[in-house]
């Protein structure tokens, strides 16, 4: 329990009407069930609940939902109860069998601490009932009577309690037998029911004042002898059946992509079962019931349960990926094509001799192999590293084994990305600590309101979302603009002249913008003739008339500089020049993709894909598609298709199109090894790879390789 002098800040209820309300207040019936003769069972004495077994009644009754301190006079000691049956009970052991009371004076109760709420046991507070059950040595009788509060007593401090039996009505054959309970234990109340006629102070406990509550048999027939609230099974909303385990596990299953039939037809979504992907698509539809695809949590409105989804199960920063399957890989990739082309770095290529079918790893190994055979030739064939004891495949076979990588759904992962920074995690235990941490974290969207494009019903969606599915007509609004939205919060900026617009105007802005096509003006220079031995200051020389903010002095320095012959010797003013400096304009398409290195055209966009890659070199990696023209970094190749070729979206753009050669950043890497003026092909043994001469020893290589300098320095210091 927990002591009296807590640093916990609580606050206090003083009405004697609240403390009522609180304590005694009538709890709905829970579900009836069907006794039996001899049926043992564990009663609560406080709200007449029944449970099979002691687990449940130790969770009934130990519970954490208040805080009661409670002084009991006949204990002389004050004690702590976190529900209302476990005061009863206690109280209950001080009832005599006609009576009880309880002073409301000397209980205090306080609202329960967060963290201390539910049913797990507490290092601090007593776990009650968990100790072995004494029976008695004779035949005693133990009270096994309910108590309730007299509604007279109502808002008054001292409370008096009535006791009553419960009776049962139990029909054995043709016989009606009237069952009550009688306690076993004496220390935990293990009842077991047996006829009325065998409890014998039943009868006289009621005092005239109540009536024996005659419980009536269920005509249902259940399998399960008692049942209670805490012991009843949640049921699926999707399916309408009884889950036996948590919902939770009902609804993710072995949570895991593996079945692509259920993929939402909106967003693509995989969901882990079919009660999952029903709820996961009302979502979109905005539709009720409101059931949580995560946990199966079921919600009032759509409001509580896009909260929800947000903050508790993530669900809507829920994704499916690709995830490579090669040992220290594990990479991820969200379409197939990717995954496919990067899955072709876990070939190795093995050379096989056509005559012995030998293998090898290198060129240079099969060529020494090759001397010991007049004439055999190499084919290759491709050894898969994810696969453990795959045969070697052809050079045909490897993008069929490929598609099968594909297929094979164990490869698909769920994760979650944020939606601020576009990092990814495997489990919403560190996406939630991240989320927290997050300086990019995203403000809480807004909800608008909107007409459907197809059949004008209102719609509702976030900000955020890019499509919604109209609950009237199940089209899909795509949806490019949020309405009533200002300015200064969505924003496109022009890349010319950085002004902020809205994105509906920046097509409109590029045709008028001053930077579009512009005019560059050169101002000529007046240089006029001054003496070379003239000591006084000049008077400051001006770029233009119009432009008097440019104003130049000239400093002593400057004048030592001017050549003499200036002086001696004018020369004639050339007259000022203006020369117009404008921007290309954009290429337009007509069917016919011209490459802008040559005079090569083709209709067909992968025969002009393969013919501008020959213009590739080592020092431009980065190309345009369109009319081939190379570029050294990304930034340039981004302006040059927005501003002739009108493509905006450049990530989605290097994403179809081959624009990198990573070849040549391999051979950019392979020539810095070199030293300066090394040759870049094999050399022989003993043979200088500066000047390919050779020598009879690596003495005379090493004493010849001095003359060559810079690349000798730099070779020792590798």
């Amino acid at each position: 329990m927990l002591s009296a002098n807590s640093s916990v800040s609580w606050t206090k209820k003083h009405s004697l009407l609240s403390k009522w309300n609180i304590l005694f207040d009538k709890s709905p019936e829970w579900i009836s069930f069907k006794p039996q003769m001899g049926l043992k069972v564990y009663p609560c004495y406080s709200c007449k609940n029944m449970f099979s077994s002691k687990l449940t009644f130790q969770d009934h009754i130990n519970r954490r939902v208040v805080i009661i301190k409670y002084k009991c006079i006949e204990c002389t000691n004050t004690f702590t109860f976190y529900n209302r049956c476990s005061l009863i009970l206690h109280a209950r052991k001080h009832f005599s069998l006609s009576e009880g009371k309880i002073n409301l004076a000397n209980v205090d109760i306080f609202l329960l601490p967060v963290d201390l709420a539910g049913f797990a046991r507490h290092e601090s507070i007593p776990f009650l009932y968990d100790e072995e059950e004494e029976y008695p040595s004779d035949n005693s009788y133990i009270n096994c009577q309910f108590y309730t509060p007299d509604d007279a007593d109502k808002g008054k401090q001292m409370v008096t309690f009535r006791p009553f039996n419960l009776v049962f009505h139990y029909a054995e054959g043709s016989n009606n037998v009237l069952l009550v309970i009688k306690q076993l234990s004496l220390n935990i109340p293990l009842c077991e029911f047996v006829p009325q006629n065998h409890d014998k102070p039943a009868k006289p406990a009621t005092n005239g004042h109540l009536e024996p509550e005659i419980k009536q048999e269920v005509e249902e027939d259940f399998t399960l002898p008692v049942i209670s609230k805490i012991e009843s099974l949640p049921q699926c909303s999707e399916c309408n059946t009884t889950i036996e385990g948590p919902l939770v596990s009902h609804f993710q299953g072995a949570n895991k992509p593996l079945d692509e039939s259920l993929c939402c037809y909106i967003c693509k979504y995989v969901a882990p079962t079919k009660c999952s992907l029903k709820a996961h698509v009302r979502t979109h539809e905005n539709i009720a019931p409101h059931v949580c695809p995560e946990c199966g949590k079921l919600f009032n409105s759509w409001t509580l349960l896009d909260k929800h989804m947000e903050e508790v199960c993530f669900h809507l920063s829920k994704q499916v990926r690709f995830r490579c399957p090669a040992l220290k890989c594990g990479k991820l990739f969200v379409m197939p094509n990717t995954y496919a082309s990067h899955f072709a770095n876990h070939f190795q290529s093995i050379l096989r001799c056509s005559d012995c079918s030998s293998n090898f790893f290198t060129e240079s190994d099969f060529t020494d192999h090759a001397k010991n055979h007049e004439s055999c030739t190499s084919f290759k064939t491709f050894n898969c590293t994810v696969c453990k004891n795959s045969p070697t495949l052809g050079e045909e076979k490897t993008t069929e084994h490929v598609n099968w990588h594909l297929r094979d759904r164990e490869t698909c992962v769920y994760i979650f990305t944020c939606r601020s920074c576009r990092s990814y995690f495997r489990s919403t235990t560190t996406y939630s600590v991240h989320k927290q941490r997050c300086l990019k974290n995203e403000k809480t969207p807004n909800i608008v309101t909107a007409s459907c494009q197809f059949c004008s019903q209102k719609i509702q969606y976030k900000e955020k979302d890019s499509l919604k599915v109209c609950t009237s007509c199940k089209q899909i609004n795509h949806l490019r603009g949020t309405p009533g939205k200002s300015s200064d919060e969505k924003k496109s900026t022009c890349m010319l002249c950085k002004e902020d617009l809205l994105p509906e105007n920046l097509n409109s802005h590029m045709k008028l913008c001053k930077y579009n096509n512009p005019i560059v003006t050169i101002h000529a220079i007046n240089n006029e003739s001054k003496d070379s031995d003239e000591t006084s200051s000049s008077e400051p020389s001006n770029l233009d008339s119009s432009n008097d903010s440019l104003k130049t002095e000239e400093t002593p320095r400057s004048k030592k500089r001017k050549r003499s012959s200036n002086s001696s010797t004018p020369k004639s003013k050339k007259p000022a020049e203006e020369n117009d400096l404008q921007a290309e304009k954009p290429i337009s398409f007509d069917g016919t993709y011209y490459c802008k290195l040559c005079d090569y055209k083709n209709t067909e966009r992968s025969e002009f894909h393969n013919h501008v890659k020959t213009h590739r070199d080592i020092s431009t990696a980065y190309q345009c598609m369109e009319c081939g023209e190379c570029f050294v970094v990304r930034p340039s190749l981004v302006k040059h298709l927005a501003h002739f070729h009108q493509v905006t979206d450049s990530e989605q753009y290097f994403a179809e199109n081959s624009c990198y050669d990573k070849c040549a950043i391999e051979e950019l890497e392979n020539n810095l090894k070199l030293v300066p003026g090394e040759h870049k092909g094999p050399v022989k043994e003993n043979q200088c790879s500066v000047c390919l001469e050779e020598f009879e020893d690596g003495l005379a290589l090493s004493k010849h390789f001095r003359i060559h300098g810079m690349a000798f320095l730099m070779k020792k210091t590798k």
